[in-house]
């Protein structure tokens, strides 16, 4: 279950205020076939604030800074206790007791948009914790055993940058970019793990404009 508010307020005639915050009320639970096993329940519940403030640089570009928390929960997979014996030396186990992952994600972006031309370019910082992740763990006569954790946090610097320009109204080149930092920790077993690493990514596309078919009969 979930309720929200928010309200924005134009602060002046350049500056703008957006701001909210979300309650979200989660439950787990569930029964065994077998009664000598105990019903099982888990229930928690997060307060997510947003902001967002706009300045108006003129009437065709602007800059908005934005604050957000989020959660991912995890999938009903994750958190079914039902053990998987497809391949009974490769078990495998749901965790219902799993917190979701909270992001706290900030971000500052730039516009501008003309008639020809329009480019939007944003740096953003993610936090989250309670990072969920599948830990496999080798038990009695070499039988894996996987089943699903909360294991550590982790963080992202990155930013992205669209642009688009369109030529005598008949062709339209798009491209897009986006190049990020990540950085995660986590404890598995008592030993601290640590991973890291950049990615990017680009797209490039062109499209063409013209007159629209008659439609069929």
């Amino acid at each position: 279950m979930a309720g929200y508010a928010s309200f924005k307020i134009e602060l002046s005639e350049r500056w703008g205020l957006l701001a909210g915050a979300r309650y979200e009320g989660t439950g787990i639970g569930g029964d065994y076939a077998n009664t000598e096993r105990e019903p099982f329940s888990f229930d928690y519940s997060n307060v997510l604030p947003s902001t967002t403030l706009n300045y108006k640089i003129s009437e065709l570009s602007g800059i908005k800074f934005s604050f957000a928390q989020r959660i991912q929960r995890p999938d009903e997979d994750y958190i079914n206790p039902y053990v998987a014996v497809t391949d009974p030396r490769d078990i495998t186990v749901g965790n219902p007791l799993l917190l979701p992952e909270v992001t706290n994600q900030y971000e500052l972006t730039y516009n501008t948009s003309t008639k020809v031309f329009n480019m939007n370019f944003g740096t953003f910082y993610r936090a989250t914790r309670d990072i969920i992740e599948s830990i496999l763990n080798v038990v009695d006569d070499g039988v894996s055993l996987t089943t699903y954790q909360n294991i550590g946090k982790s963080s992202t610097l990155g930013g992205n940058l669209f642009a688009s320009v369109t030529l005598k109204d008949k062709l339209q080149l798009r491209g897009n970019a986006t190049v990020l930092y990540y950085t995660g920790e986590g404890l598995v077993n008592n030993v601290r793990i640590t991973n890291s690493g950049a990615f990017w990514n680009g797209l490039q596309c062109a499209r063409t404009f013209g007159r629209k078919k008659p439609p069929l009969a």
